[in-house]
């Protein structure tokens, strides 16, 4: 690998004050500068030598045995110039081994000069740390195992502290190491582990040689409150109830469903050119903001939902918006997301609806949506210090909340609305709530951020004789609680549950405070996503998904009745019936987990003894068994389980795609129109049809969805691939919401084609289309083609289509493919049969002249 200019600069100075120098003599002088004398090197070693010569150089080659190479001038800077290049050593036996360089100037004096190295590969390394890994567990287990074709290597392991950068313990060993940490001390902490690995080759000083080297973060969540959930490949971005949203290391965006463990790709980020700048999951899909690099730079906003990636239509000059802020730009709400940008933008995420506040110049928080689609932002004037709450109410109708101009303005905390109360900050620091009319202050002075959920407030005021700020929260009747009582800057306010449970971190450490009680809980490392789903706590650390018990332990695990059975019935081509008896426990089982193939799937409650599985394929077998879990996460074990082969498949009847149009034979230049239907269609609730077409034959100038299969932003949505390589369209249509599918003769869109040139053509459906129906059922469509004719007509090729070429035709009525007397010339739609399609087309240009 080439060395960068600064780098390689540095090497060459240590080169020339520590190593020893090889000179040719006579008219060319050669210094050899790398390889360093008896250093190991793998796979190519990098050549570089300082020459000087009477003459102009005309070439400079290094050998090594068989191998060689022209070395390259470069220039680091004025007066200081090297010969430079890589020379595989692939195919070579390894060991000591010699390069050679020999200069040639414009005199044809040549000159040599050597240096000696190594050819010896690094060792080969395996170790179970994982950067970014959360450690759940008191007692880790390390592992490094070398494999060294001519040594046993030496192994170092270091862990430090990432706060102080202190070194907290160092192991070493030969060959393989096997130590068990105890990271109980640890807990709740971020460490960083070092391994290096050397064998035996020492650099210019005389210290050891580091052939292998890596590092990496650990996060330390050893205890009974931390339960790991979930874990992707990836990095997590954001997760709710039913999904998270993980980035990939090759940098595919994927969203997996927690209940069938399935991940869903959403976008590929190929190269430099997009960049993620934001997502964000809704109840039924994502919200994501993709910045597309270039001559244009923009950002854009799609919708994700169904398997599909929509383009809103919302796109930005540039990367945009407050970025000093660091707030949540894209915020969500049942169907609802806000784009918190500087014209607040609205999008409906079932329908794909939007609305952009175009020309209000605006600022929102990242907590001003409202189930209900409502939301609240600080509208400011251009030339003017006002500010001034307003609420969106619907498209087209905003109410002002709060006039600021009694005020010098707000402060730099925006408002913060939860669908029923407000919080606001005025400049003077004064925190303000606002239910209705009613106006009440919640602190005169208060600091730093605040939260607001469903009438509850955190925020920071300095108590009385005292200068650090502390946590407090007030509950929606106004008593107020004070938090914290640290001696120091270090608290932060992570988030607010709907129930005033309270979540910070302090010095790197995350606590959670629940009403009532005095004792917070810690709850380990504070670096996280945290979220309150449903009323329980989670925290994503990179690939993992934790769960945050807050209920004292309680450590018994249900039980299952002697001889307890997993019965299953009503079993059909797609579906079974399952059945289990009341699992036992001392607080109460809270819920029943059921799992498919080793797989959860799905979730019931407690007091429930039965699961209709859905969804099934036609004989196949599954493995299914229920887990029964009681309120603190205990799980029990020896469940009941029960094979579960479906039945075979009921014929239905296949939708299948048609086409029809009103020109099948065409001219140069004329439109045609291609009606694309699904024939005899069961339950059709989505399909995706891929078709392809010869660009020089024909152009594609307009696509048109039909009405019977849905509205378009309305009762369906459309989709069509933008990014689809030159005749090959990628169409998508899905309906909206939980409805059923469509029956019958559906039409699902038209195209309308120009014709560029004489000769036969195709349209082809593609065996990749599919359709789906309103239960999530796929079925790929079979292939089909629709031949389209343009020109012909003059059989007997006197350069024009006259009466005899119509006496020609018509003496061809009715025969089909493989009669005698059928030629292929004749049948100009063609579709196998030379009928009166043929015949009216060669009759209306005959009359034509």
């Amino acid at each position: 690998m080439k060395i960068g200019h600064l780098s390689f600069l540095f090497a060459v100075l240590i080169v020339l004050f520590l190593s020893k120098s090889t000179y040719a003599e006579g008219g060319i002088r050669i210094k050899v500068l790398f390889p360093s004398d008896g250093h190991p090197e793998d796979t190519a070693v990098w050549v570089s030598a300082e020459i000087a010569s009477d003459s102009n150089l005309k070439a400079v080659t290094a050998r090594v045995e068989s191998k060689e190479a022209q070395l390259k001038k470069e220039c680091l800077y004025e007066g200081y110039c090297i010969w430079s290049g890589s020379i595989s050593l692939e195919g070579l036996e390894k060991g000591l081994k010699t390069v050679t360089i020999e200069a040639v100037n414009q005199t044809d004096q040549t000159a040599q000069a050597s240096r000696s190295f190594v050819y010896d590969s690094p060792p080969v390394v395996s170790t179970n740390f994982v950067n970014g890994a959360v450690i759940t567990e008191s007692q880790f287990p390390a592992a490094v195992t070398t494999t060294d074709d001519n040594s046993v290597p030496h192994i170092n392991i270091k862990l430090k502290d990432t706060r102080m950068y202190q070194e907290l313990e160092n192991v070493n060993g030969t060959g393989r190491i096997e130590h068990t940490f105890d990271f109980s001390k640890y807990a709740g902490q971020r460490i960083m582990y070092e391994v290096k690995v050397s064998d035996g080759f020492n650099d210019a000083s005389g210290k050891p040689m580091i052939r292998y080297s890596t590092r990496g973060e650990l996060y330390i969540e050893p205890g009974e409150r931390i339960n790991p959930i979930d874990q992707v490949t990836g990095s997590i971005i954001d997760f709710n109830e039913k999904f998270l949203l993980y980035l990939h290391a090759d940098g595919t965006l994927f969203s997996k469903n927690r209940i069938s463990g399935q991940s869903s790709s959403v976008f590929k980020f190929e190269s430099d050119k997009y960049i993620l700048r934001e997502a964000e999951l809704t109840s039924e899909g994502a919200v994501i903001w993709i910045y597309e690099e270039g001559d244009s730079p923009k950002g854009r906003i799609y919708l994700f939902k169904g398997g599909l990636l929509t383009d809103t239509g919302i796109s930005f000059p540039d990367r945009c918006c407050f970025e000093d802020y660091k707030l949540n730009l894209i915020q969500s709400k049942g169907k609802y997301a806000l784009l918190a940008f500087n014209e607040p933008i609205w999008i409906n995420t079932e329908t794909g609806d939007t609305d952009r506040l175009t020309g209000v110049q605006a600022i929102a928080s990242d907590n001003a949506i409202s189930d209900d689609g409502q939301f609240m932002f600080v509208r400011e004037y251009i030339g003017n210090s006002q500010r001034d709450i307003y609420r969106y109410v619907s498209k087209g109708k905003l109410e002002l909340e709060v006039q600021g101009g009694d005020y010098p303005a707000f402060y730099q905390n925006f408002p913060q609305w939860d669908g029923y109360t407000l919080v606001y900050q005025l400049a003077n620091q004064k925190l303000l709530r606002k239910v209705g009319s009613v106006v009440k202050e919640i602190s005169p002075t208060a600091y730093f951020d605040f939260k607001l959920n469903n009438g509850w407030v955190a925020y920071f005021q300095k108590p009385p004789g005292s200068g650090i700020p502390q946590l407090y929260e007030q509950d929606p009747e106004g008593t107020v609680t004070q938090i914290t009582y640290s001696s120091n800057n270090d608290t932060i306010l992570a988030d607010l549950a709907p129930d005033g449970s309270l979540a910070y971190a302090y010095q790197g450490k995350l606590h959670i405070r629940i009403p009532g009680n005095e004792t917070p809980i810690e709850a380990g490392n504070s670096n996280a996503l945290l979220k309150n789903v449903n009323g329980k706590w989670y925290k994503a650390m990179n690939r993992d998904l934790l769960e945050i018990k807050l209920n004292d332990a309680d450590t018994i695990p249900p039980s299952w009745p002697s001889g307890a059975q997993l019965e299953v019935t009503d079993v059909t081509n797609s579906s079974a019936k399952l059945q289990w008896p009341q699992a036992l426990d001392n607080a109460g089982v809270s819920q029943y987990q059921i799992y498919r193939n080793g797989l959860l799937v799905d979730t019931v409650n407690g007091s429930e003894n039965g699961y209709q599985a859905a969804g099934l394929a036609p004989q196949t077998t599954y493995l299914s068994s229920v887990v029964a879990l009681d309120a603190a996460g205990n799980a029990s074990t020896g469940n009941p389980s029960q094979n579960v082969t479906t039945l075979a498949n009921e014929p239905v009847p296949i939708t299948a795609i048609i086409f029809t149009s009103g020109s099948e034979i065409a001219e140069v230049g004329s439109t045609i129109d291609v009606q694309i239907r699904a024939n005899d269609a069961k339950d059709l609730y989505a399909f995706l049809l891929k078709l392809q077409y010869d660009t020089s034959r024909l152009k594609l100038t307009k696509i048109a969805y039909s009405s019977e299969f849905g509205t378009e932003n309305g009762s369906a949505v459309f989709g069509k691939d933008n990014n689809a390589p030159a005749g090959l369209l990628k169409l998508t249509g899905a309906q909206m919401g939980a409805v059923p599918g469509k029956n019958g003769s559906i039409g699902l869109t038209t195209l309308s084609f120009t014709a560029l040139k004489n000769g036969e053509t195709a349209l082809n459906l593609q065996p990749e289309s599919a359709v789906t129906d309103s239960k999530g059922s796929q079925r790929n469509l079979a292939a089909a083609s629709f031949y389209i004719a343009v020109g012909g007509g003059d059989f007997d090729h006197d350069g024009k289509v006259g009466l005899s070429d119509l006496f020609l035709i018509s003496q061809k009525n009715g025969l089909k493919k493989g009669q005698p007397g059928y030629e292929e010339q004749y049948d100009l739609k063609p579709d196998g049969v030379i009928d009166s399609k043929d015949i009216q087309y060669v009759a209306n240009k005959a009359a034509k002249g």
